[in-house]
């Protein structure tokens, strides 16, 4: 049985757990995100999660002094996908 919490499968399909490496690694929780968001794209909300590590990247870029672009549009296709999956009541 699946520890949903825990060990979701999103999380743990090669072999070492997405938290592990991040540990390992010493990643900052910008870092984590990008990372989490890249693993899990495939098994939980496609291009959705892709645009949103490519939202935390942007991030990581213009703090580092580059510029990023498109950080408002990847922002707007972010929260309008959000739109359409919350229920109406």
């Amino acid at each position: 049985m699946s520890d949903m919490v825990n060990h979701p499968a999103h999380y743990t399909q090669g072999n070492i757990e997405v938290a592990d490496f991040i540990d390992d690694q010493k990643l900052d929780w910008k870092e984590a995100s990008i990372i989490q968001y890249v693993c899990r794209w495939r098994k939980k909300n496609g291009v959705e999660d892709l645009l949103k590590a490519r939202w935390y990247i942007n991030r990581l870029i213009n703090e580092n002094g580059g510029v990023a672009i498109d950080m408002e549009n990847t922002e707007r296709k972010i929260m309008e996908k959000e739109e359409k999956s919350e229920p109406t009541a």
